[in-house]
């Protein structure tokens, strides 16, 4: 998670993480002035009676750049002799003000984690002794930069990382009072998952993230208080003027998801690094998500965080405002949904478009909650005929659908603008005759595919192996 747990950093007075406070999304947000933040080292319980006393400190980020030219996760902190007991490497601050950015051209990211060298104190460190985390970090946030990404080429990323930008020499524990601060500077929260076990399992194409995603350290994330309690804030805390926000990134899903006022989150574990595929969007918490992932009753390593994880929370479950089913649009004699009608269903998705006898039917939109968009053609309530789909990442697929899978011809472009494939598609997957053309030099694979996989550079070769 982005507030080290104490199953990640378990500190003196917290196991969770810690982080620098002020508000600020864009040049022009009111939330830009300086947070209050606690710097005094107070215990939980102190700070949830607010009795400490209060200084201002801007948020702090690490421009991508910087991170990649080091190659590992720099430790911030005001000790000039610290060494690392695991790393023997010393402080290294190159954390820059949140306002030294030019907002109206950064994308603010929120990285999310749990720490993996988890040890009491001063000595636990972040990520792998193989730096796994920081290359996960660098190529998800890479990947976000692009013609048809989530924002423009010429973007610059910051990230905010506790590791490497709240001072771990004070008191950083005691900065959690001001979670919804720095949530509010953030525009998405990224989750990176070392997973060293990732060819041994799978995950369907449209299963839901949250189990369907079975790299180990990603379930543990979920089972523990202070991760819930982080995301909860990422997902309930407003984006400050998000329609005027929303206009700085390229069309997709997270300019989607910011006009609708939403903080969409992240994840890119080792099987999208080595599988060389983009982020995945995973849904935003709604309604039955915050029960089902209560930071309350999560698990936690120091049992005296409780009372501050109920504070958090409650002051987060303030922000949270139920998705209601509705319906707006044209009924039939008969009552049902007929001719043309918009209807947002709990899990927060809209379709609008044309209806027949209750169920989508003709030309519509379908907006999914985690910022995804599908426009075209249904059929009795399944995507069925040619449509522009755009993924939440920014690529798109264009061609034809049937049955609620994607079957026939059609072009699938990467957030790159480059990485494409021309061809074949037969449930889902790629089939038949088709081209796929890499943006970063590898050579190009044109000729049979089956199943998903490149078969060979021949037609013959499709034909003998589906004996066509």
């Amino acid at each position: 998670m982005g507030l080290v747990c104490s199953c990640d950093n378990p500190r003196e007075l917290t196991d969770s993480k810690g982080a620098i406070g002020s508000t600020a999304c864009g040049s022009t947000c009111p939330a830009r002035s300086s947070s209050r933040i606690l710097v005094d080292g107070a215990t939980a319980p102190e700070m949830i009676q607010e009795k400490e006393s209060y200084v201002d400190i801007p948020v702090r980020f690490v421009a991508l750049q910087r991170l990649k030219e080091l190659g590992r996760m720099p430790r911030f902190g005001s000790q000039a002799d610290f060494v690392h007991p695991q790393t023997g490497e010393g402080n290294v601050n190159i954390c820059q003000n949140q306002d030294e950015f030019d907002a109206s051209q950064t994308l603010f990211i929120f990285v999310s984690h749990r720490w993996d060298r988890p040890v009491p104190g001063k000595d636990g460190h972040p990520d792998t002794a193989d730096n796994e985390k920081c290359t996960l970090i660098c190529r998800a946030a890479e990947q976000m930069k692009g013609r048809r990404a989530l924002v423009p080429e010429y973007f610059e990323i910051a990230l905010w990382i506790d590791y490497s930008c709240i001072d771990q020499d004070l008191a950083p524990m005691s900065e959690l009072a001001n979670l919804s601060g720095i949530m509010l500077c953030c525009d998405l929260m990224l989750t990176p998952v070392v997973d060293p076990q990732h060819s041994l399992w799978d995950i369907e194409a449209h299963a839901n993230l949250f189990e369907g995603y079975k790299a180990k350290a990603w379930q543990d994330y979920w089972s523990r208080s202070w991760c819930r309690v982080e995301a909860m804030v990422a997902a309930v805390m407003p984006i400050p003027e998000f329609e005027l926000r929303a206009t700085c990134f390229n069309p997709g899903g997270l300019r989607n998801s910011c006009s609708a006022g939403r903080r969409p989150h992240f994840l890119f574990g080792t099987k999208e690094l080595e599988t060389l595929r983009p982020p995945k969007s995973v849904p935003p918490l709604l309604n039955s998500h915050f029960e089902k992932y209560a930071p309350e009753k999560g698990q936690l390593t120091n049992e005296t965080d409780r009372q501050l994880i109920v504070s958090l929370t409650t002051k987060a479950r303030a922000n949270i405002v139920d998705v209601q089913e509705s319906y707006l649009g044209d009924f039939n004699d008969k009552g049902q949904k007929h001719g043309h009608g918009k209807f947002t269903s709990l899990d927060g998705s809209i379709y609008e478009g044309q209806y027949h006898e209750d169920k989508p039917h003709g030309v519509g939109r379908f907006l999914f909650p985690d910022g995804r968009c599908y426009e075209g053609d249904f059929k009795e309530g399944l995507k069925h005929g040619y449509a522009i789909y755009t993924f939440a990442d920014g690529g798109t697929h264009v061609g034809w659908w049937d049955g609620d899978k994607r079957n026939g011809h059609a072009v699938l472009t990467y957030p790159d603008g480059v990485t494409t494939y021309e061809g074949g598609y037969e449930s889902d997957r790629r089939h038949g005759i088709g081209r796929l053309t890499f943006g970063d030099g590898r050579a190009t694979q044109q000729g049979a595919w089956q199943n998903g996989d490149f078969v060979g550079p021949h037609v013959e070769v499709l034909e003998k192996q589906v004996g066509r």
